[in-house]
């Protein structure tokens, strides 16, 4: 009689690893002029169970940004912590969830959540996806949290 070793859940067996993602990617927002984000970047690591938690940090120009005019520009940098994970059938599906703060110049502080969920094709290292973006702008002193919607593609380890 021979006993087969059960297999390792691959996802398990890369437990503790460095994870990261490059996006870039078109948001739009309130305003009819959309924003282009040239690099947002992951950087995290796996917990135990099928997410990588990690730092986001990215760069947006253009019109969803709201607020320019008088001295301000249409950029912002923004700073989330992010979960993110795969799921669905051979790992296809890529989900990302995280807040944190943005910061319109001149370092106008905006409250944001955001979501992206993308499918991976080729090698599964690429992705494309959607994004929904809800920020809440306090340095303009808006009553509202306001949304923008995007497209990116990007890369990843996970």
């Amino acid at each position: 009689m021979v006993l087969a070793a059960p297999t390792p859940d691959p996802a398990a067996t890369q437990r503790g690893r460095f994870v990261y993602a490059w996006w870039m990617g078109l948001n739009l927002g309130i305003f009819p002029i959309p924003s282009f984000s040239p690099a947002t970047v992951f950087l995290g690591g796996r917990t135990r169970g099928p997410w990588a938690v990690g730092y986001q940090i990215g760069l947006s120009l253009g019109g969803a940004e709201r607020y320019w005019g008088e001295g301000a520009i249409p950029v912002a940098h923004r700073h989330h912590v992010t979960g993110m994970r795969s799921f669905g059938r051979n790992r296809r599906g890529l989900v990302a969830v995280g807040g944190g703060a943005a910061f319109v110049w001149p370092l106008s502080p905006v409250v944001e959540a955001e979501t992206r969920v993308a499918v991976r094709f080729g090698s599964g290292r690429w992705h494309l996806g959607g994004l929904v973006r809800l920020g809440w702008d306090i340095g303009h002193r808006e009553y509202a949290p306001m949304p923008q919607f995007g497209l990116f593609i990007g890369t990843t380890s996970l």
